[in-house]
């Protein structure tokens, strides 16, 4: 599917909690409120104001989720193990139609009662050490390949975290397209990645869900928090009638280093954890990925916001899970 191209000019803001934060805007206008973007009348523009370049970000002050400092991971570790051969986790993080350990009992908050959430059982693996045929090659053995796709050349391969990674390129549109479908009946879904950033651009995104703008569920790791006027990680889901209560950072993803990110979406449970560590949660969410029914734009790099960029960066060993990934199991997976 292709894209206006979106013009951009450049300025510089002095706001609070953007001093000497040099911005690629769309438009002259201030970054959007939440309830600009998501109001709950529709999916209304999320990409009125995209193209923000933010350098680093600021230190999380809560954002009304449990926050921990985020531990940095070293740029140039790389890890060896060939095709089908790296390392799995032993913590638990279940292989290729295993059912992984059981989430177990969750303490809900405030004192209520333990909800035990879906085990995580792995669906999708892309490793990305091999796009000699234009596809990324599912390697949990499931047959889920996406398809490498871009209006300006495709994205490419490069050195990653382990081994090979995907390479895109915002300013030529690339991205990777998923099956269709794949949150459709499911009661949790869980995806981790590695991640690399090259430029942090407000609304990218690591990955986006959706079958349109009021049926999604993504992750940017440069959002926009409208609490603290500054840019953030967002982690969001909704349907048609209903906004889940999101997670909004006031720290980006920081650039040029590796990062692992995962996040658990199990119904009441919204996660977010960065290198191996709970950065927040919610709950109370009214619906699970079930919810958004069948999806049939299921990308890696890309948003449902036409206005909004592509990613520039690279990604390794994206997986997805049905089911509840366990904080140990992410730990696990962070440690490779």
């Amino acid at each position: 599917m292709t894209r206006p191209m979106i013009a951009k000019s450049k300025q510089t803001l002095l706001g609070a909690g953007l001093l000497g934060a040099t911005l690629i805007t769309a438009c002259s206008l201030s970054i959007p409120s939440e309830e600009t973007l998501f109001g709950a009348a529709g999916g209304g523009g999320a990409g009125a104001m995209s193209g923000a370049t933010a350098e680093g970000g600021a230190p999380d002050d809560g954002n009304g989720g449990r926050t921990e400092g985020g531990a940095g991971t070293d740029a140039g570790g790389k890890h060896q193990g060939g095709m089908g051969g790296r390392p799995e986790p032993t913590g638990g993080a279940a292989n290729a139609g295993e059912a992984g350990e059981a989430t177990g009992p969750e303490a809900g908050a405030g004192g209520e009662p333990s909800i035990v959430l879906p085990p995580a059982i792995l669906l999708i693996r892309y490793d990305f050490d091999d796009l000699t045929q234009l596809t990324a090659k599912d390697v949990s053995g499931n047959g889920n390949d996406g398809v490498l796709a871009g209006t300006g050349g495709l994205p490419i391969a490069a050195q990653g975290h382990i081994n090979g990674a995907l390479k895109c390129d915002g300013a030529l549109k690339q991205y990777v397209q998923l099956p269709n479908d794949i949150l459709d009946g499911r009661q949790g879904i869980s995806v981790a990645a590695w991640l690399y950033l090259e430029q942090a651009t407000a609304w990218d995104r690591l990955f986006d869900f959706n079958s349109g703008e009021s049926n999604w569920f993504y992750f940017s790791p440069t959002g926009w928090n409208p609490n603290t006027m500054s840019f953030g990680s967002r982690v969001a889901a909704r349907t048609p009638s209903a906004l889940a209560p999101e997670i909004t950072m006031a720290e980006t993803v920081s650039i040029k280093t590796w990062h692992h990110i995962a996040v658990v979406f199990a119904q009441p449970f919204l996660r977010y954890y960065l290198d191996g560590e709970l950065k927040s949660e919610r709950d109370g969410l009214s619906f699970g990925p079930g919810g958004l029914g069948k999806t049939n734009q299921n990308w890696i790099g890309r948003s449902v916001y036409a206005a909004d960029p592509y990613l520039t960066g690279m990604v390794d060993d994206f997986r997805v899970y049905t089911g509840a990934l366990t904080a140990e199991q992410v730990s696990t997976l962070a440690a490779q």
